[in-house]
């Protein structure tokens, strides 16, 4: 088995003395595979592009829930505007962003940031991925020549009209959030009649809500195209007639490690709503507009035109990232990625990443990692298939002679940022969340078991689940279909 440990003996003689009895095999009802290593955080986890064009601007994703997450900006501001309008689908409650405290000062800036449900539903959400990007507000004009804004104003839920300073040749891409909670109930900022010259927007409250306090909008305007900020690929872009089920964004560019950020720029369907996306690839995403349901169970909505920036992320350059800024969804990415590649090697096709798969994924690391243990089957008895069928999840892969798999299993543990003792024997550690993975992929094809998981041409769908406890503890779990 693959195992990375401490050459200075910090690991955990607990987990290291079960080594023994923990096997890869291979099941035709749901082969498994025990391995390397895998990380998610559950605190704050923000990776950022700092400001390089003489712009004060940054990019970055955070991972929270229900609770308020403080994010620390890495440049100082003197007016700051942050924009965080759309989630990830790991849980599928609807549930808006919701930002507060968005503060400059000569010594920094941060913002505080939360997972709203909306309030017809039970409050507690599972941690969602948000991308972020904040600028001083004013007019400015990026290194490439791209012409962005910044800006505030106040607003309820009576619409109210903004007018640009910059000159933008064409309508921009527009993201507006309320930077304050004035007003207790959850709210989206909604947008229309974009133009050259401007745009108005208003809040909305769920459906069965009312009128909303006035708060202070934040906006950011982008020319639409591609360029660099910050040193990295970004890319501004629209697309039409999406709705409440899942819709692809093809980018025009390529995008290591991206972050997103989305938002509706339309009022084609007056019901509260706001944008999801899935399965964040470095060329493509899925979008869908999201209603919640709080004065009826439909959900279907007309078509909007949704705005998009992508960003190539903080770990593109290679650099060092502090645990404390180790994003694990970036992490289980770039496993995926690195897992794609491996097949392409081996002339199989590529897999697609199951968001359910990962869920379950996900919930085993954290598992391993909240009961200090390191097997497929945890000490209650539960069993990778029990996970299956606990997330409703049926996986029927054709093995051929009129047999099939019931899914499959890889597990892996190591450390980041301290040296380890990988199983060739070589000492490591690992920097940013590339190399993490980079190195959780290689310790599972350098153990039978997993490689052959990892080999098996039967699998159309995977999921990666990565957990990082405080002291730096990596798990990560890959499942396949």
């Amino acid at each position: 088995m693959a195992h990375d440990q401490d050459p200075d003996g910090g690991s955990e003689p607990s987990l290291l003395d079960r080594r023994d009895y923990l096997r890869a095999t291979g099941l035709l009802a749901g082969s498994l595979g025990l391995g390397a290593v895998g990380e998610s955080v559950t605190a704050d986890t923000t990776a950022r592009a700092a400001t390089a064009d003489g712009v004060p601007t940054e990019v970055g994703a955070v991972t929270t829930n229900h609770e308020w997450t403080t994010v620390e900006l890495s440049g100082s501001y003197s007016a700051p505007v942050v924009l965080a309008p759309s989630l990830s689908y790991q849980g599928p409650q609807p549930a808006t962003p919701r930002l507060r405290n968005v503060a400059g000062s000569d010594g920094g800036s941060s913002f505080e940031i939360a997972v709203e449900e909306w309030r017809y539903l039970d409050g507690p959400h599972r941690q969602e991925t948000l991308g972020w990007v904040a600028a001083d507000a004013g007019s400015h004009s990026l290194a490439d020549g791209t012409t962005l804004e910044a800006g505030r104003f106040g607003t309820n839920h009576r619409w109210a009209s903004q007018s640009f300073s910059a000159s933008f040749s064409t309508a921009p891409v527009v993201f507006s959030q309320a930077q304050t909670v004035k007003g207790p109930q959850p709210v989206v900022a909604r947008q229309r009649n974009i133009s050259t010259s401007g745009f108005e927007a208003r809040l909305q409250e769920e459906e069965a809500g009312g009128p909303h306090r006035v708060e202070d909008v934040g906006y950011l305007a982008v020319e639409p195209g591609s360029g660099t900020l910050n040193g990295r690929a970004f890319e501004a872009g629209t697309r039409d007639d999406v709705v409440g089920s899942w819709r692809t964004i093809q980018f025009g560019g390529t995008y290591s490690d991206p972050t997103l950020v989305a938002a509706v720029q339309t009022f084609r369907g007056a019901n509260t709503c706001g944008v999801r996306y899935r399965n964040l690839t470095d060329s493509s995403v899925e979008v869908k507009v999201e209603e919640e349901r709080s004065r009826d169970g439909e959900t279907a909505h007309l078509g909007e035109r949704v705005g998009y920036l992508v960003v190539e992320g903080a770990d593109a350059s290679g650099g060092d990232t502090p645990l404390s800024d180790l994003d694990w969804g970036r992490v289980e990415r770039r496993v995926h990625h690195h897992v794609n590649q491996r097949r392409a090697d081996h002339g199989l096709a590529e897999l697609d990443f199951d968001t359910d798969l990962r869920e379950i994924a996900r919930y085993h690391s954290e598992d391993m990692a909240k009961n200090d243990y390191f097997a497929h089957t945890s000490p209650s008895g539960e069993t990778m298939s029990d996970r299956y069928d606990k997330f409703g999840y049926d996986c029927r892969a054709d093995a051929g002679d009129g047999t099939y798999y019931t899914g499959s299993e890889n597990i892996a543990y190591t450390y980041y940022d301290r040296r380890v003792r990988t199983g060739d024997g070589d000492i490591v550690r690992y920097a940013n969340a590339d190399e993490l993975a980079q190195g959780i992929v290689t310790g599972w094809m350098n153990s039978q078991g997993h490689r052959e998981n990892i080999l098996t041409e039967a699998w159309d769908d995977e999921g990666i689940g990565v957990f990082v406890t405080g002291e730096g503890k990596v798990y990560a779990t890959q499942n396949f279909c």
